[in-house]
């Protein structure tokens, strides 16, 4: 485009560049890692994801789509994406797993969950 310059009379190239945005199928960046808690902790799952579109981000527990529930948070932070479990016991042992999706593709990262049952000390008199 040219423009025109009122001050200094004179007409000024201008160039516009426009790189279009390539769709991409999402991708897992970083793994979840398993994870072990003592029994009434709480756990962190975490990813990072990436695509475009951005993905929707889905969790599962032995491939039950979780919700959130006032043990259950979904946190996110840009690409980050955590599962926080606000406190596990033992029946909430098993496989988690992130899918991320787009129109472009999905894509699961999975982990094991251990939860070890707490010792108390009992005195006997």
């Amino acid at each position: 485009k040219v423009f025109f310059d009122q001050r200094t009379k004179q007409s000024i190239n201008v160039s516009f560049f426009y790189f279009p945005s390539v769709p991409e199928p999402p991708q897992i960046i970083r793994e979840m890692q398993p994870q072990t808690a003592i029994s009434g902790r709480s756990v962190r799952f975490s990813t990072q994801v990436s695509g475009l579109p951005q993905p929707q981000v889905f969790w599962y527990k032995d491939s039950e789509v979780l919700s959130t529930s006032y043990k259950c948070k979904f946190l996110h932070d840009g690409d980050e994406h955590t599962l926080l479990l606000l406190e596990v016991f033992p029946e909430d042992a098993g496989i988690y797993s992130c899918e991320a999706k787009n129109n472009y593709g999905e894509v699961t990262s999975s982990a094991s969950l251990t939860v070890e049952g707490t010792y108390g000390v009992f005195y006997w008199n």
